[in-house]
């Protein structure tokens, strides 16, 4: 089988009083493929012995291979040979990024610029998502305060009531996203058999809806917090979910989302939480 963690599941991992039998019964019949995300997560750690340990933890699960390219990278190697009429890329598909590459295969030569460099982006990255779905919130619960428009109960309600029936809407936010990752236009007519070649591009546009839902749509259990809502890397990493068999995650709400976004998934992956991933590891 082929593994997939994301941060909270690598975290739980690197803690767990038996990570050692638990990596080596793992990695004696699978595969691990460590992203760039659980790289840049892990460079971003402050403890200097801590970050180390762990990016030399993650270069032993990933057996030596480099890190799987960024979301936004993955979208642009699946979408360019799309638009030109080209054969889809194997799997997997590595970073072409020298500093994450870096990161991964000699963690004890990173100099404090570099490290500062990757939590610069990654802190960049979480802030503009903050801004970009939390910032309609106002606007979102205006619109429902009133009788004409209903507010979606759930994040799967909003996905088959608007994005799965609206083409105009889904058009507009898909377009956009081909556009940037090929640089080459999306033809209107049959744009939704693309979401079927290309299943990564529909679920990075169903991790956008899950961040406006969790944002600002959501009526309760809302908080404007960090640590209350998956993280813009934790919803990037929806695009991994056709690359896996199993993807293993610790965080309720994130396994929740995974697990919705999955049905729309055609080579849908096993989502564990970690305890259930260690346990079937342990008794195997």
């Amino acid at each position: 089988m082929i593994y997939c963690f994301d941060t909270s599941g690598i975290n739980w991992l690197y803690h767990d009083s038996q990570r050692e039998p638990i990596a080596t019964a793992l990695l004696a019949t699978n595969d691990v493929l460590i992203s760039a995300v659980n790289v840049v997560e892990a460079t971003a750690t402050k403890d200097q012995a801590r970050r180390t340990s762990l990016l030399n933890f993650e270069r032993r699960l990933a057996k030596g291979t480099d890190p799987v390219a960024l979301p936004d990278e993955l979208l642009t190697a699946v979408c360019t040979p799309h638009a030109r009429g080209s054969p889809r890329p194997s799997s997997p598909i590595f970073t072409r990024d020298p500093l994450i590459t870096f990161a991964l295969a000699d963690a004890c030569s990173l100099d404090e610029d570099q490290i500062q460099a990757i939590r610069n982006w990654k802190e960049d990255l979480e802030q503009d998502s903050a801004a970009l779905f939390g910032g309609g919130r106002t606007s979102f619960q205006q619109l429902f305060s009133g009788k004409t428009v209903k507010r979606p109960p759930s994040l799967g309600k909003l996905i088959s009531n608007h994005f799965a029936k609206d083409d105009d809407f889904l058009y507009a936010y898909m377009s956009e996203l081909y556009r940037r990752a090929s640089g080459i236009e999306l033809r209107r007519d049959g744009f939704r058999q693309v979401l079927i070649d290309i299943p990564e591009l529909c679920l990075f546009l169903m991790s956008l809806a899950q961040a406006v839902y969790a944002r600002s749509i959501r009526e309760h259990g809302y908080s404007a917090r960090k640590d209350k809502n998956p993280g813009a890397l934790d919803l990037w990493s929806t695009v991994y979910l056709t690359h896996c068999d199993c993807f293993v995650t610790s965080d309720p709400k994130q396994r929740g989302a995974l697990r919705v976004l999955n049905a729309l998934n055609p080579r849908p992956p096993l989502i564990q939480s970690y305890q259930m991933f260690r346990t079937r590891l342990l008794l195997e």
